[in-house]
């Protein structure tokens, strides 16, 4: 019994800790930093908000160019910042000026009410590491769309290979009949 009661305060106390990690992101409030490793890094941080009416997510790199992110909210992906047009320029901390620039990858999507936990990696990075920017918004600011995709194009093609060849194998059966 009393293990089972020191295994459960135990657990308890690793969900208290894990989510406070979790930044609070404000609508309307400044860009907010999180760094990466490099490639197939996660974010330093997770972020956490409720929306009570819609607004908007902006995500952008910042520092130097060349990095490109996938989003996730609540554990499920809504896809990748844009590819950047740029390679090693530089700004520092200039968030506004990079999401508005195609140099650097930035993405923005409208979310609708409700509470949600963000996290992220970097799908691609040409360097060690690096930082970057996201912020909630009441305005869109006219940023590029997330890059999703339903399917992969690899397994798209799997998919209509697939199909094809069912198809033939049907149409050669019934012509046999």
């Amino acid at each position: 019994m009393l293990k089972s009661m020191l295994a459960g305060a135990t657990a308890s106390l690793a969900l208290l800790t894990a989510s406070s990690y979790a930044i609070p992101l404000t609508l309307d409030s400044d860009w907010q930093y999180f760094a990466f490793e490099g490639e197939g890094s996660s974010f330093s941080t997770t972020f956490e908000f409720t929306l009570t009416e819609t607004a908007y997510l902006a995500v952008t790199d910042a520092y130097l160019a060349g990095d490109q992110f996938e989003i996730f909210l609540n554990g499920d992906s809504i896809g990748l910042t844009s590819v950047p047009l740029g390679f090693e320029d530089e700004i520092d901390d200039d968030f506004d000026f990079a999401f508005g620039s195609m140099l650097w990858s930035s993405a923005e999507i409208a979310l609708s009410p409700g509470t949600y936990v963000l996290s992220g990696l970097a799908a691609l990075s040409p360097f060690d590491g690096g930082g970057a920017a996201l912020q909630l918004s009441s305005t869109a600011l006219g940023g590029p769309a997330f890059i999703t995709s339903e399917v992969p194009i690899p397994a798209a093609a799997v998919l209509f290979g697939t199909a094809l060849i069912a198809g033939s194998a049907t149409r050669i059966r019934r012509r046999k009949t």
